[in-house]
């Protein structure tokens, strides 16, 4: 019983919250309208109305637009973390017995070795081997994987890697076996959604690179900044009424409630981060 309290109470924390940032949302695109219409209406009855309808028309417009586009990519970005750290999580795991229960579920006969696996048929052979690291692979790096299997009989080889940049593309010519690389993404593409069969999670992968244009929007445009944003526009809308030329503060009001806009309301920069392991 207390459980299913629980739930219930979470549910409606969840609708209240929903609820409470669309009201936040429409009184930011709200106020952005108000502050310029005072340029072009008189009567005070008449700009609240234009605003609301301007907000009511933008809101359900960006709804209907948007819904299906936000969720596809939200898919994608999720599933990008996801082939992230199912990799990483392989890599520090038996990754062997994984590729081994993965191709189970599609062929009879498999051979279980110390660094890959090998899938016999009638037609052909082949051999799947999982680069355990976090480089790229390269030309010279294809060599040496290459050397692991000069005595091993196969007709193709799937190399599964972090990544792996163009200069595999000629080297791979070179060989008289079939040869094909996935790099994580293109394997979870390809193999796991495929097979329906995913590695167990065990370890969150957490790359960290050079401070790029993209973190410096990630933190100006994080949630947490929205609160400023705002107080900063009412301090200088509220100035604007006691000035002769108050252009100047209507467009840094509105520019700053833009920002409180999409800080508040973009998921792109208020991703729940969980606890790394790398």
């Amino acid at each position: 019983m207390s459980k299913l309290i629980k739930n219930v109470n979470k549910f409606y924390m969840k609708k209240f919250l929903f609820l409470f940032q669309q009201f936040i949302k429409c009184s930011l695109i709200f106020f952005i309208a108000f502050i310029w219409l005072r340029f072009f209406l008189k009567e005070l009855w008449q700009i609240l109305l234009s605003a609301f309808i301007i907000t009511l028309v933008i809101e359900v417009g960006t709804f209907l637009l948007t819904r299906k586009k936000s969720y596809s990519s939200y898919l994608k970005l999720k599933e990008k973390e996801d082939a992230d750290d199912m990799y990483f999580s392989l890599i520090n795991s038996n990754y062997i017995d994984f590729l081994l229960n993965l191709f189970s579920t599609r062929f009879g006969k498999i051979e279980k070795k110390k660094e890959f696996i090998k899938i016999k048929s009638e037609q052909e052979n082949l051999i799947v081997y999982l680069a355990p690291s976090l480089d790229t692979i390269n030309a010279p790096a294809i060599v040496n994987i290459m050397k692991k299997f000069k005595n091993v009989q196969f007709d193709k080889l799937m190399i599964i890697c972090y990544d792996y940049d163009s200069s595999c593309n000629a080297i791979l010519q070179s060989y008289n076996n079939e040869i094909f690389l996935l790099n994580r993404y293109e394997c979870y593409s390809s193999i796991y959604k495929e097979f329906d069969f995913y590695p167990m999670i065990t370890h969150k992968f957490y790359k960290k690179g050079k401070q790029t244009f993209k973190d410096l929007l990630a933190y100006s445009l994080n949630k947490s900044r929205a609160k400023g944003y705002l107080i900063s526009a009412i301090i200088i809308f509220i100035t604007s009424f006691f000035v002769q030329i108050n252009l100047y503060y209507c467009i840094i009001a509105t520019i700053l409630l833009l920002l409180a806009l999409i800080s508040y309301i973009n998921p792109k920069y208020n991703k729940n981060v969980a606890k790394n392991f790398f």
